[in-house]
Parts: structure tokens; sequence; C-alpha cells
């Protein structure tokens, strides 16, 4: 079985596996994002940049609202091997009023190599070392991506997303995190250019939620992505 349609039968298991016993909810996701490299265009270095800001909307409780940012600098240890050091402040409001303000510090390691059918894969781990506002302990997490863009048809920017990304909480906190498995996102999706400079991806993200001794969530999500090209 080759690599793309092996991740296919894999997001299909899993999101069959985490469609039980769990509190389902719709929502949307709106990303912002742009990624590029430092130095001339005929030239670039080794440095890299990054920026996304999001807007969540969770229809779970009266309504969720929740906004990020997440600036990050980039170094390539070899063509296809990049290392980074981020930072992004997650705020989240209820319907209440009430809001959370979360801090994270994360390290990221990311692999990009061709695959067959002319895909192109992302192997991702992330460290991110957590901490809330008005909260004593900081949360520890490791997040593993597997991701795959296959084209379709004649079109070159056309092209089928697919990922895997799990959450393993790796200490527990007084404010709510447990070690273990705490999330599992799933993504299948379509990109293509809207101009030169501007990418877009949209798709459906199944993002579950594992609660000890209670009911999961399950979050059904329209998220729409453009990615500036400077």
């Amino acid at each position: 079985m080759n690599p793309p349609l092996t991740l296919m039968v894999l997001l299909l298991l899993l999101l069959g596996h985490t469609s039980h016993a769990a509190d389902d909810a719709p929502g949307t996701w709106l990303i912002l994002s742009t990624t590029d490299r430092f130095g001339a265009a005929d030239a670039p270095g080794p440095w890299r940049y990054a920026l996304d800001a999001q807007y969540r909307w969770f229809d779970r409780s009266g309504g969720v609202d929740q906004v990020l940012l997440r600036p990050a600098l980039g170094y390539d240890l070899t063509p296809t091997l990049s290392a980074w050091l981020g930072y992004a402040q997650v705020r989240s409001e209820g319907s209440g009023g009430t809001h959370v303000k979360e801090h994270r510090v994360w390290q990221q390691l990311a692999w990009q190599f061709d695959g067959a059918a002319n895909s192109r894969w992302l192997l991702r781990g992330r460290v991110e070392e957590r901490h809330r506002e008005g909260a004593d302990g900081t949360g520890v997490t490791l997040r593993l991506m597997l991701r795959s863009r296959i084209p379709l048809g004649k079109r070159p920017d056309l092209r089928l997303v697919l990922a895997l990304e799990p959450f393993i909480d790796l200490r527990d906190t007084d404010w709510g995190l447990n070690q273990g498995l705490a999330q599992l996102r799933t993504t299948l999706g379509l990109s293509f250019d809207l101009h030169r400079r501007l990418g877009f991806e949209a798709g459906y993200l199944n993002q579950h939620a594992f609660r000890e001794n209670r009911t999961d969530l399950a979050n059904h999500l329209l998220y729409l992505h453009f990615q500036a090209r400077f």
C-alpha cells in the first residue's frame, strides 16, 4: 500500500474510532498564516520565520470563542530538516464573559520529504510548555503530526490534504491536564492557489478530546486557511 493510501485508511479508521461515546459539537476555524526565509530572494539563507493567527468558534455551552497568535523562528539544519522555536498566546472566552488566557513556549523539529505520486510529506514533532494565567503549574504537551499533500489532476496547485496529529500530555496540572493521550486531530481538505501570493486550504477537521471519567468531546470543524506569500 502506498503512503497516501495508507494515511487515508488511517484517517478513516481513526475517525470511526473517535465517533462514538462523545459529546459532539460543530464549529469553524479561520486561519491566517505566512512563512518565508530571511535573505535575498535569489540567495535565501537558512533562517526562517512563521506567523499565524487563528479565530476559533465552537458551538458548545452557549458558544466559545478562541483567539490564537503564534510567531516562530526556524533554522534549516539540512535541506529537508528544520528546527523551530516559537511562542503562542491563546485566549478563550465563553458565553458568560469568562475568559482564560494561556501562554505556550514551544520547540519543534520538522522533516519534509517527497513520497509516491508526487506527494509532499511533513513529519513534525513539537513540545509545548504551557502556562495558564491565574493557575499554578506548567503543563508539557507533545504533539506529533503526519501530514501529506497529494496532487489532484492536471492542475499543479490543486492538492488533497490529509493529516493526523495526536496530543500527549506529559505532566499533570491542577488546571486540567492529565498524563496520556489528550487529543487527536484528523484533517481532510483541499488546497489551491487563489493568487500567486495567496494560497487557500479548506476542509474538515475532527478534534477529539479524551477526558478521564467523563464523556469525550468531539468538535466537527470547518476550517478555512489563507496562506500569504511575500
